[in-house]
């Protein structure tokens, strides 16, 4: 019986957020995955200091204006290789 690695997924964060004053929508529902039948686990790191989201797309208020740098982390169920993309 062959055997394939398991490879990572691929995080997809899609175009900007869309953004209303300090409250932003973003999504990571676009994100792919090589490995037939995979889960996924998402981890949002918003930059600013607040607690992380676990869902796939989330709504996210900001504490004030400035610049931060947004990861998301996609972790597959397969081999749970993380892959990570920022914004």
């Amino acid at each position: 019986m062959a055997h394939s690695a398991s490879r990572k997924p691929g995080p997809d964060t899609g175009d900007q957020p869309a953004c209303t004053a300090l409250a932003c929508n973003i999504s990571g529902v676009g994100s792919v995955d090589p490995n037939v039948g995979d889960t996924f686990t998402y981890l949002w790191n918003f930059g600013d200091g607040t607690p992380t989201s676990t869902t796939s797309s989330s709504a996210h208020t900001f504490p004030a204006a400035g610049t931060y740098t947004v990861s998301l982390t996609v972790t597959d169920g397969g081999a749970r290789l993380p892959a990570r993309r920022e914004t």
